[in-house]
């Protein structure tokens, strides 16, 4: 994977949202280490209520070349920070981002789902869409062929969560390249497979050498039929697994859980990567039966090999339990982090995981409770818990 270092100011990094009782921990990762989620501001890097401040010396890494400043980094996308702190404040040292997709959609699926080069594409309220320019101004209207980048969160087994949509082109070219990442499936001597899709690799250059089963790879090419994927390239992403930090790093991460908890070994996945819990685990929002397949968490915790071991979950809400409402603000209470609406009466908590988005002839990349105001409106997605109304995301239109 090719990575380009460039400067940047600041964003803000989000953690998952819960509600329920809590056992309260010092939170954050403490130390020096890894921090693995979704861009939800800007302004600064707030992670579980620590605040990650950037220097000339942080390096801002995007895999694209054409990628080159902070204006190119968008709510929605999922990075990697590394950085320390002190459990209140700290400084970021690398802000890494790499998309998970970039192709051609096939078919739509139940909900706002869509299928694009063999991967199941997963929609949801707090999914951010961009049209990037073309004027495709809904998911609902995204037409077959229309050639997108995905971000979000995936186990490489061909199904993504997605955080953030980009519209590339209106139909697909047959020029443009095309991106998948995924693990190497029923690996043959010319094909192999990445989730849903058929990549022939006999004529693709290896810079990392043949690929191999179970190993997190990307292909790229031109060449797509529908059903095979001609790949002009494969490599290897990173280590060629879904660790998402080395050995003794602490390690901080959002993410979609993706198998069970299991109460003989103790472990689950999210994104791909194990999860182990102990007896000193501490959980906010749920329990470890809660742990199922889908559900969206926040676990932190030491890696130990290829274990996370988990010292805090922070369960994160359901697309289920969502709620979405149109209207107009009334009144904006920064010293209690809130606004109400006009038409609904109603008062809306935001948190460090709101997600602020400025869709408005305004544009403003920097969009954030503060500059909301009076008669501005807003899409809002909240969480009705027991009558205190958490807002999700604030989209300003």
């Amino acid at each position: 994977m090719k990575i380009f270092p460039i400067l940047f100011t600041t964003l803000i990094l989000s953690g998952c949202g819960g509600g329920g009782e809590t056992q309260t921990a010092d939170g954050g990762i403490g130390g020096t280490g890894v921090a693995w989620g979704r861009v939800t501001g800007f302004g600064s890097i707030y992670l579980n209520d620590i605040k990650y401040e950037t220097t000339t010396n942080t390096s801002f890494q995007f895999e694209e070349p054409t990628r080159v400043d902070q204006s190119d980094l968008k709510v929605g996308m999922v990075v990697r920070i590394t950085g320390s702190n002190d459990g209140v404040n700290g400084e970021a040292e690398t802000v890494e981002y790499a998309d998970l997709l970039e192709g051609t959609i096939s078919s739509r699926l139940a909900g706002d789902s869509l299928t694009v080069m063999g991967q199941t594409v997963i929609i949801d309220l707090d999914t951010i869409f961009d049209d990037g320019g073309t004027g495709i101004l809904l998911v609902d209207d995204l037409p077959i062929d229309a050639v997108i980048e995905v971000s979000g969160f995936s186990d490489g087994l061909g199904v993504i969560y997605a955080t953030r949509i980009e519209v590339k082109s209106a139909t697909w070219d047959g020029i443009d390249q095309l991106e998948v990442k995924g693990i190497v499936q029923n690996l043959t001597a010319t094909t192999f497979e990445l989730g849903g899709l058929t990549i022939d690799w006999s004529a693709a250059l290896l810079p990392d050498g043949i690929p191999q089963e179970g190993q997190y790879v990307e292909a790229k090419g031109d060449s797509f039929n529908g059903a095979t994927f001609e790949a002009d390239e494969v490599e290897t992403e990173g280590d060629g697994d879904l660790e998402w930090a080395e050995d003794g790093e602490e390690l901080e991460i959002e993410g979609i859980v993706t198998t069970d908890f299991d109460d003989v070994t103790n472990q689950f996945t999210l994104n791909g990567q194990t999860v182990q819990i102990t007896a000193s685990t501490e959980f906010e929002g749920g329990d470890s039966s809660d742990i199922l397949a889908e559900k969206p968490l926040e676990v932190e915790g030491t890696m130990d090999g290829t274990l996370l071991v988990a010292s805090e979950i922070e369960f994160g809400t359901d697309s289920a339990d969502k709620l979405e409402i149109e209207d107009t603000v009334a009144s904006v209470d920064l010293a209690a982090g809130s606004f109400t609406t006009v038409l609904s009466g109603q008062t809306f908590v935001t948190t460090t995981s709101t997600i602020f988005i400025d869709e408005s002839p305004t544009n403003d990349q920097f969009f954030s409770l503060a500059s909301l105001h009076d008669g501005d409106s807003v899409d809002v997605n909240y969480v009705d818990d027991a009558g205190v109304l958490t807002a999700t995301k604030v989209e300003r239109e």
